[in-house]
Parts: C-alpha cells; structure tokens; sequence
C-alpha cells in the first residue's frame, strides 16, 4: 500500500512540473520524476525501477530497473534526478551513488 502511495505522490509531483523527489522519512521508497520518467527506490530491493510516462499522464513500465552489487546500492533511502537526467541516491548513513542516464546497473 506505502508503495502507492509514493508513487501517487510522485505522480502529482511531476504533473505539477517537479524535478526531483527527495527525503525517503523512513517509508523505505522514495521516488522522483525527470523528464519522461518516473523513478522509485526501494530500500529493500535495493534498486531504482525506472517507468516511463505518457504525455497524457499514465505511465508504463518499469522500462529498466537500475539493480546489481556493482550498482553500490546498498541501503537506498531518498533519491533526485537533476536536469540533465542523471540519478542520485542516497544510501542510509553511508554516501550518495549517482547513475548516468539511461543506468540499468550489473
């Protein structure tokens, strides 16, 4: 259900023309919107699903997930994605992995 509801909330965030999300407040997701995109972390899965949204709203997807030891995603928390695409998160207490767009991880 928490599931949902962030993404209804990043949903809302990127009709209203946000850029970025932020501040995962221990939900364990947290999600951001960039360009035609719609990112959501998962602090348990360890990984970044990436879904594509449609001019008219909806979304698809995900279109790539962004999972995998190399990716260094260890305990994601919160996460932005800034202008030119590029993805930052942010793992519990420890540093900030940042993704190059298009990332899928390994």
């Amino acid at each position: 259900m928490l599931r949902y509801l962030v993404v209804f909330f990043a949903i809302a965030f990127a009709a209203c023309g946000g850029g970025g999300g932020g501040g995962g407040g221990g939900n364990n997701n947290d999600a951001a919107a960039g360009g035609n995109h719609l990112y959501i972390v998962s602090q348990f899965d360890r990984a970044v699903d990436v879904y594509d949204i449609a001019a008219d709203g909806s979304f698809s997807g995900p279109s790539r997930t962004i999972v995998g030891a190399a990716t260094g995603l260890t305990n994601p928390t919160s996460m932005m994605v800034d202008d030119q695409g590029a993805v930052y998160v942010v793992n519990y207490q420890t540093n900030v992995v940042v993704f190059e767009p298009g990332a899928t991880g390994t």
